[in-house]
């Protein structure tokens, strides 16, 4: 070796790259969620925007689930704080999960 070591990450992305994390809240029956939930969705939204953890790229209703699909930079600290509000919110059938593109 020649006495330098790498300073790049083990990640094979850039470090600045934008990752996306969606959020997966799943629910009993299919159709659109009821309004409960749908509130309490809205209401995280606002909350991982409020909390400048990513960019919000959109949201799927329906068949069972609310997907939020969210574009960060920093995806450790997307996902702490999308846990966090999923629990403050009582959303116990939540994902949160780092997707691959």
């Amino acid at each position: 070796m020649t006495g330098k070591e790498s300073t790049t990450p083990a990640s094979s992305k850039p470090v600045n790259a934008r990752q996306k994390v969606h959020i997966r809240i799943k629910y009993r029956h299919k159709g659109q969620p009821g309004r409960q939930l749908r509130e309490r969705c809205d209401t995280l939204v606002d909350m991982l925007v409020e909390d400048d953890a990513g960019v919000i790229e959109g949201r799927k209703d329906g068949d069972g689930e609310v997907v939020i699909y969210v574009a960060t930079r920093f995806a450790d600290h997307t996902i702490e704080r999308a846990r966090k509000i999923v629990n403050e919110l009582k959303l116990d059938r939540a994902t949160i999960e780092i997707v691959e593109e």
